[in-house]
């Protein structure tokens, strides 16, 4: 079985230095591949139940995902 790591460019990950040291990290630790969420808007107020804050860092998932080929 392969495994991919997901969320690479949320959260935490939406910053660029702890993107790629967490890639970094995945790769050593034998991860097949890195993947990205894509979100234009998120709502704000936050409707209950929603996962994410209408706040939450979010890179653009091409620029996010060139940055962690590099």
């Amino acid at each position: 079985m392969e495994l991919g790591l997901w969320c690479m460019n949320v959260g935490t990950c939406a910053d660029p230095q702890v993107a790629v040291r967490v890639a970094q990290a995945a790769e050593a630790a034998g991860f097949e591949s890195l993947w990205t969420g894509e979100h234009a808007v998120l709502p704000a107020p936050r409707p209950d139940g929603f996962r994410f804050a209408p706040d939450l860092p979010w890179l653009d998932s091409i620029a996010a995902l060139t940055l962690l080929a590099t």
